[in-house]
Parts: C-alpha cells; sequence; structure tokens
C-alpha cells in the first residue's frame, strides 16, 4: 500500500488525513489510472465520505467561491501588448501578490509593480518559489531528460543570485525604473 502526505502549503479541513485521502482517490481511479474530478466530488457528496467536509455544501456560498474564482481567472486572463516591447510580446497585466496587510493577495498592476521596487522585489521571490515548484513536481520526468535538467538547474541559479542582489540591496537604478507604457 502506498504512503500519502499532504503538500505543505495545500488548503484543507483540520481533521483531513492525507492516507484516507489519498486511499479515497486510489478507490476512483479507472483502469487506466485516471481520476475524474467529477467522481470526487460527487463521491464526496454522502455525509460520511472522508472528503465531505472540503466541499462547500450550501449552494449560495458555493456559487459565490465559484464566481470569485472566475472573477480571479478573469483577471489573470488578461495581457497587454507594448508598443514599447520586441514584437510587441504580449505581457500580463495584472499580477497575484500580497500588497496590503491583513489580506491574503490582490491583484496589482504589472506597471505598478515594476515602478515600486518593494513589490518589484516580492515578485521576483514569487518567480524562484513558483520555478522551485516547478522542478519539484516534475523532478522525475526532468531527471529523466539530462538536458533539460541541466537548464533548469541553471535557471534556478541565475535567479536565486537575481532574487538576493533585488531583495538584499536593491540598486537604485532599479528602484526608479521607468514605466513601461504602450
Amino acid at each position: 500500500m502506498q504512503r500519502y502526505q499532504f503538500k505543505s502549503n495545500a488548503p484543507r479541513h483540520k481533521e483531513a488525513d492525507a492516507q484516507a485521502y489519498g486511499e479515497a482517490l486510489e478507490e476512483l481511479r479507472d483502469d487506466a489510472g485516471v481520476i475524474l474530478a467529477d467522481d470526487v466530488w460527487r463521491a464526496a457528496r454522502a455525509p460520511e465520505h472522508v472528503m465531505h467536509k472540503e466541499f462547500q455544501w450550501d449552494r449560495d456560498k458555493a456559487a459565490q467561491a465559484h464566481w470569485r474564482q472566475r472573477a480571479r481567472a478573469l483577471i489573470s486572463m488578461v495581457l497587454v501588448v507594448s508598443n514599447d516591447e520586441p514584437a510587441n510580446m504580449p505581457t500580463r497585466a495584472y499580477y497575484n501578490l500580497a500588497v496590503r496587510p491583513g489580506r491574503r493577495r490582490d491583484y496589482m498592476a504589472t506597471e505598478n509593480i515594476i515602478d515600486d521596487g518593494v513589490l518589484r522585489a516580492r515578485m521576483h521571490e514569487m518567480a524562484l518559489r513558483e520555478l522551485r515548484s516547478f522542478s519539484h513536481r516534475f523532478h522525475q520526468l526532468l531527471a529523466a531528460s539530462q538536458p533539460l535538467d541541466a537548464a533548469l538547474s541553471e535557471a534556478m541559479g541565475l535567479l536565486e543570485l537575481a532574487v538576493d542582489a533585488t531583495v538584499k540591496r536593491p540598486s537604485p537604478r532599479a528602484l526608479t525604473r521607468p514605466t513601461r507604457r504602450g
């Protein structure tokens, strides 16, 4: 039998049991090894199911949560095409970032992040965390491709150096970088 644990930052119910969840998911897996999300929530509808408390069963609250998630997706899908960028390369218009104390995260316009040394440093740290997360998530697949693994390791090393330089001692030039507007 496999042993299961949760990702360290995974949001979950306080009584959640990773082993029980893993075993419940195994029961839902088909012969090809596929698990369908619809099968998971349908099984969890039963009040005695191990994952029941992970879902919002109040339809009004569930609808609001869905709409909030859809709004996040809409904000994230908008790109800016700048005439100043080479080949009019589209860039994200907004990033999800911890901006205000007491709030989890907000969406901030990219140009405001670029103009603010503290916010820019937070974005650099976030980029490094995401690159590490990507590397961790796909470590088995990356290890099977030596050139790809080596390139990712090199990129992570360079980004770590850049983040250290930005976070510990941002250059005066970096703090006065002009806004890119098109």
